[in-house]
């Protein structure tokens, strides 16, 4: 997120978690240069992002935490608008615990 913050306005990066229907659900957004609708699906794809990373880097980075997340049964989604900035958020199913008599969600 960092990297990615306009370098003309003061950076704010807001992470946070909590659970919601079954799921634990944690959050980063930033106040970043955002990303055009279009582009939102293909990158979570390696080698596919849209914009020049700066520094010479690959853009493998949030392909590989898609095939960390997949392997979880996990999920991950953007919500994004150019000028405005990204949230990413990563959704992870709840542990379902058996206790003697029953389950315990945790």
């Amino acid at each position: 997120a960092q990297k990615y913050l306009d370098p003309a306005c003061p950076g704010e990066i807001i992470i946070s978690g909590n659970t919601m229907h079954g799921w634990s659900v944690y959050s980063v957004g930033d106040n970043g240069i955002g990303i055009s609708a279009e582009h939102h699906a293909g990158i979570f794809e390696a080698f596919s992002y849209p914009v020049v990373e700066p520094e010479g880097r690959q853009g493998v980075g949030l392909a590989i935490v898609r095939r960390i997340i997949d392997r979880h049964q996990g999920n991950i989604e953007v919500e994004s608008t150019p000028g405005q900035g990204s949230t990413f958020r990563v959704y992870f199913p709840r542990a379902i615990i058996a206790e003697e008599g029953g389950g315990k969600e945790e």
